[in-house]
């Protein structure tokens, strides 16, 4: 025992000896390194990945639950677009561990490698350094055969104008073992100066093979206007939601002798490589008078529906306008033909034969009428377009057409008169015999009869009419009142507070006949919030003492020790005995707080 004691004793003298700096420990104190508490790292999913499909960049941040102040850099034909967060806890060892991982989307718009270089974020009031990672492309001969679904288009390669018709098609390539859902009424277009897409259906689908690999293609046809002169870049998106195949097929696949194999599902933007489309204004040269806006390629024709016309009969003249370019925004033309014709608006008809309404004809039925019998002919008629192939102003001119106007237009005769009373049949004149003969001359008027006065020609009528008018004006100008009243909600509000003043007081009043306290002083509490919230255009309901005496302070000392009466009986009513009992007493309360309501 006293051995095994001796030796622990020099083993203990033997190590402070060796370690003087442990003796001194209390007095020097050696700071650890300061280390940061959240390590950040960034990664992207799938280091080598074919050019098409979109990828997910990861950004975790360790020993740490909460979220990042900043934001991520701008990296050229490099999209990420936030997808969620993945939030974790742990334990290694016996130590807990917790990280939150911040996961985009990522999708390039070029084939070729891609950094995202290091940035700074704040979390928790800490600097933290996330460090860049790297995307890599495949090399150029590996890519067409991991290609699994991307967008194709191609764009006539013609000159274009403002206000042109613009065709497109567009093409989705989906390899045959890659899953694919998506809304398939058509990519959408990314441009400013360029208008919304217009599609001539439902997407077609065939089968193709591209080195030996079956795709399925979906094609979609369109055409877009260009709204104004300018370079704009533009771009088609679809976004989709992809199965990629993992490489192993699921056993029931096998069974059912389908070549899919399930694997990871990912969401994509596909997108079109961005391009530039130069649209020229029209020129300002050489444009003819009368020029509507027409674009592209046309003919155009007259046909009247007959050459003999009569005076003040109306024909038809039609005219039409067929051909390929903007058929639908193209206007009437002006005939311009004098005062010798009487011409009403055209009707309008379309007829095309592709589902892009960019070929087919236009007809205007115009309703004309004859004015004058000197009329031989029908003025010759111009119209113009501008023809983006030609680059130039197109002018077409139909000559004079002869016409031929005959007479006057046919006037209907006036219906002769009902025959006289107590004759039938035709009117024939009567015979000699039968015609009346003259009266004699009277001497003498005789009597005078009462005759008939019309109506407006009595005496009140005009006045009658009057007061009637002056009813209707005072009946409208009240209606006028009342609706610019319901149209102010400061008005209205203050109204309903009114009457809410009306009702407590009122409550107030029949509490006081009969002299309850506990009714009369919480009654007297509420009739004080609403007049003050009349007065200041608040809720009575949010009111306090402390409100109401602050919009008291120009009464009397008197008036105010009487507001504070009132709210400390209310709450002695609620919470223990009644103080004021007395009928006198409720009436000089009453009084007195009549008296206040009145100064507010």
């Amino acid at each position: 025992m006293i051995t095994s004691l001796t030796i622990l004793v020099i083993g203990l003298l033997t190590s402070l000896t060796a370690n003087p700096a442990a003796s001194t420990s209390k007095n020097v104190q050696v700071a650890p390194p300061q280390l940061p508490s959240v390590e950040a790292e960034a990664f992207f999913e799938r280091k080598t990945t074919p050019a098409g499909p979109v990828y997910l960049y990861n950004l975790r941040l360790k020993g740490t639950q909460s979220d990042f102040s900043g934001s991520l850099p701008q990296v050229d034909n490099l999209i990420l677009k936030y997808r969620r967060t993945e939030r974790n806890f742990k334990s290694i060892n016996g130590k807990f561990q917790t990280e939150v991982t911040f996961i985009y989307l990522a999708h390039r718009l070029e084939d070729k490698d891609f950094i995202v270089p290091a940035f700074e974020v704040m979390v928790n009031s800490e600097r933290v350094v996330v460090p860049q990672a790297k995307l890599l492309a495949l090399p150029s001969e590996q890519q067409d055969a991991v290609r699994m679904v991307w967008l194709d288009w191609t764009l006539p390669q013609i000159p274009v104008y403002a206000g042109q018709g613009v065709p497109f098609e567009i093409r989705l390539y989906r390899r045959a073992d890659v899953g694919l859902t998506a809304n398939l009424a058509g990519p959408e277009l990314k441009s400013e100066g360029l208008s919304l897409p217009v599609y001539a259906g439902p997407y077609t689908e065939e089968q193709v093979q591209i080195k030996d690999v079956t795709h399925s293609v979906y094609t979609w046809k369109g055409s877009v206007t260009a709204l104004k002169s300018g370079t704009h870049r533009f771009q088609f998106s679809f976004p989709v939601v992809a199965s990629l195949p993992s490489g192993r097929q699921d056993p029931f696949d096998l069974l059912m002798g389908s070549g899919f194999s399930r694997g990871e599902t990912q969401e994509l933007i596909l997108q079109t490589p961005e391009q530039a489309l130069t649209v020229a204004p029209l020129p300002e040269s050489g444009r003819p008078e009368g020029f509507s806006g027409a674009l592209g390629s046309f003919s155009f024709a007259a046909h009247m529906a007959s050459q003999t016309l009569t005076l003040g009969e109306p024909v038809t003249l039609t005219l039409s306008i067929a051909g390929q370019g903007n058929l639908e925004q193209i206007l009437p033309p002006d005939l311009k033909l004098g005062p010798a014709w009487k011409q009403y608006p055209p009707k309008e008809t379309l007829e095309t034969r592709d589902a892009l309404h960019l070929e087919g004809k236009k007809t205007f039925e115009y309703i004309l009428v004859p004015l004058d019998p000197a009329i031989t002919a029908l003025p010759a008629l111009q119209w113009s377009f501008f023809d983006p192939q030609k680059g130039a102003y197109q002018q077409q001119r139909l000559e004079p057409m002869a016409l031929t106007v005959s007479g006057a237009a046919a006037v209907p005769m006036a219906r002769p008169l009902a025959p006289a009373l107590g004759v039938t049949g035709a009117a024939e004149e009567a015979p000699p015999s039968a015609q009346p003969q003259p009266l004699p001359l009277m001497l003498t008027l005789g009597a005078r009869s009462a005759t008939l006065t019309p109506l407006f020609c009595r005496p009140g009528f005009y006045g009658v009419q009057g007061v009637l008018l002056l009813v209707w004006i005072g009946l409208y100008v009240r209606h006028l009142k009342k609706q610019r009243f319901l149209k102010n909600p400061r008005l209205v509000h203050k109204q309903k507070q009114q009457k809410e003043l009306q009702r407590r007081q009122k409550e107030l009043q029949q509490a006081l006949e009969a002299n309850d306290p506990a009714v009369f002083f919480l009654a007297a509490c509420e009739l004080l919030c609403s007049a003050v919230a009349a007065a200041t255009g608040t809720q009575a309901k949010t009111l306090t003492l402390d409100d109401v005496r602050q919009h008291a302070e120009a009464l009397s000392a008197e008036q105010q020790h009487t507001i504070t009466l009132c709210f400390q009986q209310a709450d002695h009513l609620k919470y223990g005995a009644a103080y004021m009992s007395k009928s006198k007493d409720l009436k000089k309360c009453y009084q007195e707080l009549i008296a206040i309501i009145g100064k507010f």
